[in-house]
């Protein structure tokens, strides 16, 4: 292990880092912000991507999924010819010797990741790999522990015999969707993984500017700190849902009590939030993946298995306050503010929303369907739904409310809290709000006359 919190004075002037060419595969959510941001920091940056309709709305800078400042970087990065979008790799691999991984590695339905994607990227990179030209391959796919030593394995197997001038890296990814552009120029570590030292210089050039410390570890030892992050986070978060269920069993006020635990230094308030669970497409899928990984190394895996468990209870906490706001469910309307799995995202993986809909379509309640920027999304993967006579899909967060029985919160948006309270009251049949997110004012919404249901408070009405 080695710790750089200075870059090391051999890494010579800026010139020469920035005469690298950086090659991605995949510009899905990690390849995309990633090139955009290294050709933003003056690299040229070739992206191979599969998807051709894809490609094309690429090359004319329109950003296929929604982030925060993420096209206006991919407009301007387009604009300084140092971001090519091609459709051969082959060209890709002649003009780059550092090429970035970034494939999707989904969760199959035994929770080990499924590695197809990775597979084709090392036989299609074996194909045109250059005898005689050295080149880095860095992983940058949340995969599991291995998975970098096994790829080098892959790629000369695909070689057959032919020679092969390549190491393979892992340098993993800490983006948040909705804060990917801010956390990639203000990363707080940069864990480089290597097998061979002799490529530590080479990578450490493209990380030069940052200013965050660059932690040198294994290939394996990179793959395991990424995964276990976001274990941890997804711990951290069950833990604070937990405190907020024996808070409403003891009438203590979960805000009270997170903020006093929060304050201890060791702890903080990040990711200390009550509310109805983790979702989206990392936290679960690379829970369910350390758990697998867990078992299959006959390690204690009962703490994450609980983690999951409390997060697999929180949208029958959701319903069960909604049914006990409404009393009867049947025939009401109910305001569903929330479709993406969070605020800053159109991401609709694992969004809770998905999991509440067809309990509300059950009870044969009416859905009113709100989401800043993810109805397009909805109406797109779940087409059916999106026609089904209970629900009305609507980009007016007023008219989301019209004779509404009761409004239920299930992401983050600052949208909810910049709304005229008094409009939304006047419109809506019943003024209820089940709030899971615990984001807008309890007293505020108190003096406008909403009854106000929060996570981890024990009384009917704040």
């Amino acid at each position: 292990m080695i710790l750089l919190e200075e870059k090391l004075e051999e890494i010579n002037a800026e010139e020469n880092s920035k005469k690298i060419k950086i090659g991605v595969v995949g510009a899905g959510y990690v390849g995309l912000v990633t090139a955009v941001g290294l050709s933003y920091k003056g690299f040229k940056a070739y992206v191979f991507e599969k998807n051709k309709e894809k490609t094309n709305l690429l090359k004319k800078g329109i950003s296929p999924f929604y982030e925060p400042d993420l096209q206006k970087f991919l407009q301007s990065s387009i604009s300084s010819g140092n971001l090519v979008f091609t459709e051969e790799i082959s060209q890709l691999i002649k003009e780059c010797n550092h090429i970035y991984i970034c494939v999707g590695t989904p969760i199959r339905e035994d929770y080990t990741y499924d590695m197809f994607f990775l597979d084709s990227a090392a036989k299609e990179i074996s194909e045109y790999l250059p005898q005689n030209e050295f080149k880095i391959i860095i992983i940058k796919s949340t995969v599991p522990p291995g998975t970098a030593i096994w790829f080098k394995k892959i790629i000369k197997r695909y070689r057959r015999g032919k020679k092969t001038n390549i190491e393979v890296a892992s340098i993993p990814e800490f983006l948040r969707e909705g804060n990917a552009i801010y956390d990639f120029f203000n990363p707080n570590r940069i864990i480089i993984g290597v097998d061979n030292k002799s490529i530590i210089n080479d990578l450490i050039q493209i990380y030069r500017d940052f200013s965050a410390p660059i932690l040198v570890v294994s290939t394996t030892e990179a793959e395991l700190i990424k995964l276990a992050s976001n274990a941890f986070l997804s711990t951290k978060i069950s833990f604070i849902n937990s405190i907020s269920d024996i808070c409403e069993k003891l009438n203590c006020d979960i805000e009270n009590v997170r903020r006093g635990i929060g304050m201890d230094n060791r702890i903080g308030l990040d990711f200390l939030k009550p509310g109805i669970g983790f979702a989206g497409s990392c936290l679960p899928k690379d829970l369910n993946a350390i758990i697998s990984i867990f078992k299959e190394n006959k390690v204690n895996h009962i703490l994450f298995e609980s983690v999951k468990e409390i997060n697999n209870q929180r949208i029958d906490l959701l319903y069960n306050k909604i049914k006990k706001a409404l009393w009867n469910i049947k025939g009401k309307t109910i305001s569903v503010w929330g479709i993406s799995f969070k605020a800053g995202t159109d991401d609709i993986r694992e969004s809770p929303t998905l999991k509440l809909i067809p309990i509300l379509l059950k009870e044969n309640a009416k859905i009113l369907l709100y989401d800043p920027k993810a109805v397009n999304n909805f109406k797109k993967q779940f087409p059916e739904l999106s026609i089904h006579p209970s629900i009305k899909l609507t980009e007016d967060i007023y008219e989301s409310v019209v004779n509404s029985n009761l409004i239920v919160i299930t992401n983050d948006w600052e949208d909810y809290q910049k709304v005229n309270l008094m409009k939304i009251y006047e419109l809506m049949e019943t003024p209820i709000i089940v709030d899971g997110r615990n984001i807008l004012n309890p007293l505020q919404v108190s003096e406008y006359g909403f009854e106000y249901y929060r996570i981890g408070v024990n009384y009917e009405s704040t």
